[in-house]
């Protein structure tokens, strides 16, 4: 697993009993996860490294990485973050952005009561 164990700070709807994650949590585990995925050490995996020309990541990769972020963060990440036609250019970084945002929507959609 790549999970890190989240801060015992407020969640965004003042709840201490749901413990959100910081931005730099969120990146450690995604380069985890993105090593795990590649079988690369996790140092090599910066937040700018491009998936594929640096980090020699296809689009089977991406995918799996797509779904270790779920599982792993207990998410729905948007499938458009995969989009073949800019596979070449997805960063490291942008999976952070999409799981910042996947959790931000989780977080409105337990405050809102679904």
């Amino acid at each position: 697993m790549c999970l890190p164990k989240p801060t015992h700070e407020a969640s965004p709807d003042g709840d201490p009993s749901s413990p959100v994650l910081s931005r730099d949590e969120i990146v450690v585990t995604v380069r985890r996860c993105v090593a795990e995925v590649l079988n690369l050490s996790p140092e090599i995996v910066a937040e700018d490294s491009r998936f594929a020309s640096d980090l020699g990541g296809d689009h089977d990769d991406a995918v799996g990485l797509v779904a270790e972020l779920e599982n792993e963060f207990d998410v729905w990440i948007d499938g458009d973050l995969i989009d073949e036609s800019r596979e070449d250019e997805l960063t490291v970084d942008e999976f952070v952005d999409a799981v910042v945002r996947a959790l931000e929507e989780k977080q409105r959609a337990l405050a809102s009561g679904g």
